[in-house]
């Protein structure tokens, strides 16, 4: 689906979803009346800009940029109950299915939103949020005139600077060395420091603790390191 970059006023599809394929796609209905408590409309999500805590019991507030199957969100919220995570993808059908993942967790501290993460500050203040995890964005290295459809760029990078409150922080896993030197140069371009990082994350102390996605176990199985950068915001 290509970006569309818009004024705020403007908002068209894909920041809010598409809403032709919307009106086609079954798994809307379904998500809003069978999971209105884990699914965030996207129209709500811009009203609580800034109101964020009022909304997760003054939990800290992280981030998951683009779920997958939803195996990370679902795991963290069965086993962290001291933050509030939301997850953010575009796919109706995904979204879906992983809130009946999260409908089978008691309690959990999760929501799902419809929304393109390229706009992260129209349904986020700056310093609102307390962690992010951004896990094998698609890298588009096959041919340079891709680079365009990346999400993380020098300008994504501030707004997740700002976005972040003091002392927040940013996980993030690639497979591919190339775009992980890139990610890292822009985001300490953007003035975040680095607190660990690691070429093969799975023959590091650092994969201690860490849940793993379905990406991840995939490469692993295969024999791929996974390259890690966990950041910080001064």
């Amino acid at each position: 689906m290509a970006k569309v970059r818009t004024k705020p006023e403007e908002l068209r599809a894909p920041i809010l979803g598409d809403p032709e394929y919307d009106a086609r796609n079954p798994y809307l209905g379904r998500i809003i009346s069978e999971f209105p408590e884990h699914f965030i409309i996207p129209e709500e999500a811009m009203k609580r800009k800034g109101h964020w805590a009022e909304h997760c019991g003054g939990l800290p507030l992280h981030l998951e940029i683009g779920c997958g199957k939803g195996r990370f969100i679902s795991e963290y919220a069965a086993s962290r109950h001291d933050a509030f995570i939301i997850g953010l993808e575009l796919k109706l059908k995904r979204l879906y299915k992983i809130a009946k993942k999260l409908s089978r967790l008691e309690n959990p501290q999760a929501g799902l939103i419809q929304f393109d993460a390229s706009y992260l500050n129209y349904i986020f203040d700056e310093a609102e949020l307390d962690r992010i995890f951004l896990f094998f964005p698609d890298p588009w290295f096959k041919k340079e005139r891709q680079a365009h459809h990346r999400l993380v760029d020098e300008k994504f990078a501030g707004q997740v600077f700002r976005l972040l409150k003091s002392g927040g922080e940013i996980e993030i896993k690639t497979d591919h060395p190339d775009y992980f030197t890139l990610l890292n140069e822009m985001f300490r371009k953007s003035g975040f420091i680095v607190k660990a990082e690691s070429s093969d994350l799975h023959s590091s102390p650092l994969s201690n603790g860490q849940i793993q996605t379905e990406f991840e176990m995939l490469f692993a199985s295969k024999g791929m390191p996974c390259h890690y950068l966990l950041l910080q915001k001064p």
